[in-house]
């Protein structure tokens, strides 16, 4: 990892002090730096402290701006998982928004089928994204015409109008949930 640049002392004096400061101005403004780094996402301190502030969580890999009192992520994270977790996200009532990858396995042929999503005292559903791999095709499932998907309190609903029983699918839930 990048090592941070060092503060090189000021001279007393003031032909001294405006070389040393130069230097440490050099060096804050031209040259890349990382960083405080954190170990995990709860190891962050208040955000409110440290408004307009960049940190690197080291266990997701991802920059965090310090925002309205609350560490936003700078770009989304980049792996989806099968297990609840917090997005870092906060909808507009300032609530935590959890997301969560349901694996949905083969699709059905011309009917429906459910899958449980396992999402414990779920409240809202903020927005869902998904595809249909198969052998040569793909399918966005939020627009494909002949998919249709929706979720309830406990499942994954999706119906086809076409054997799409060669195809694997997979959503990802943006949600809230009861507090």
């Amino acid at each position: 990892m990048a090592t941070r640049p060092t503060r090189k002392e000021v001279a007393s004096g003031l032909e001294g002090w405006d070389a040393d400061m130069d230097d440490n101005f050099e060096a804050i403004m031209d040259t890349p730096f990382p960083p405080a780094s954190y170990s995990n996402y709860g190891a962050l301190p208040n955000a409110a402290a440290y408004e307009g502030c960049i940190a690197y969580v080291e266990d997701i890999d991802t920059l965090f701006v310090s925002h309205d009192s609350h560490w936003q992520p700078l770009a989304p994270e980049t792996h989806y998982e099968t297990t609840e977790k917090d997005s870092h996200l906060r909808w507009i009532d300032d609530s935590t928004i959890y997301v969560k990858t349901v694996s949905l396995g083969s699709l059905p042929n011309s009917s429906s089928d459910s899958t449980a999503h396992g999402i414990s005292d779920l409240d809202e559903v903020i927005k869902f994204e998904g595809a249909a791999n198969g052998a040569s095709n793909r399918y966005d499932l939020t627009s494909s015409p002949d998919i249709e998907v929706y979720i309830n309190n406990t499942n994954v609903v999706v119906t086809t109008t076409a054997n799409f029983s060669t195809y694997t699918g997979y959503i990802t839930i943006y949600y809230l949930k009861n507090s």
